[in-house]
């Protein structure tokens, strides 16, 4: 089955789940960014020789729909000096896939990539952090957090892809780092509130930017691929159980070598800035 296709019938499965589950158990969450555009997507190259491919580090900034705030900034930097082919990717909609996706693949020395949402800025060389959102990241909810929509993760040197998110408000921080597991598929990975370390008076009601950064080691050889990131409610174990149906389609793309084994997600937890 050619693989538009069977993304395709993933995506019916997952209408199947909103038809079986109603709207009252699929709950609302704020978008950050659903990586849909641009269209076709930003594509970069750090090939390492001078006058090849993109500088090292490299900056990408885009305004368009799908994006909290308006504007995604997108850094990707090889810690040491490049090599030929240290990193490569996409940012947007993979026309020849026809999906949406951020991907990232990596070789020798290591590539941290970082993600930044804060509004409609003009960063140069580096991120500037200008706190332009004006954010609810709760919906109203308790037991709310970050949900990082992965397509697949290959970390073979490392125990694991090392994540952090940075939010802050106008009183204050919040600040989150764990390890996610590799996985060959599709799944959500989960960073409650509740497990934020904080500082000040942070308030999740008027955030004012968002940062998550990937593999803060440098670790060589990691590669990953993410369809949407939001924030909103840790799915129940019965929309689990039909994305997991979703997953059973190959939507990954055929570039990777992907090892065998399964993404692990955090449990949710009350956020309480007390």
């Amino acid at each position: 089955m050619p693989v538009m296709h069977m993304a395709r019938a993933g995506l019916h499965v997952v209408a199947l789940a909103g038809l079986l589950l109603g709207p009252g158990r699929l709950q609302a969450a704020v978008v950050i960014d659903d990586f849909d555009r641009p269209q076709p997507a930003d594509r970069f190259f750090i090939l390492g020789p001078p006058g090849m491919g993109d500088p090292n580090p490299t900056l990408i900034q885009r305004s368009t729909l799908g994006i909290l705030g308006g504007q995604r900034d997108v850094l990707i930097e090889v810690v040491d000096v490049a090599r030929p082919a240290s990193a490569n990717g996409l940012i947007g909609f993979d026309d020849d896939f026809q999906l949406g996706a951020l991907q990232l693949q990596t070789h020798a020395p290591g590539t941290i990539l970082t993600l930044q949402y804060d509004g409609i800025d003009a960063d140069t060389t580096d991120l500037n952090d200008a706190r332009g959102l004006s954010a609810d990241l709760t919906q109203g909810l308790i037991g709310t957090g970050i949900l990082i929509d992965f397509l697949s993760v290959d970390t073979p040197i490392g125990p694991g892809l090392e994540l952090e998110i940075d939010i802050t408000s106008s009183g204050g921080s919040a600040s989150y780092s764990d390890l996610v597991a590799e996985s060959d598929g599709p799944f959500t990975y989960f960073a409650p509130y509740g497990q934020f370390s904080l500082l000040g008076q942070f308030s999740l009601t008027a955030v004012e930017s968002i940062t998550l950064r990937f593999n803060g080691r440098g670790d060589p050889h990691v590669d990953f691929e993410i369809d949407a990131i939001r924030a909103g409610v840790i799915p129940e174990p019965t929309s689990c159980l039909l994305f997991g149906l979703a997953a059973c389609y190959p939507l990954v793309h055929g570039w990777r070598g992907r090892k065998q084994s399964r993404g692990r997600r955090n449990q949710p937890a009350i956020f309480s800035s007390a």
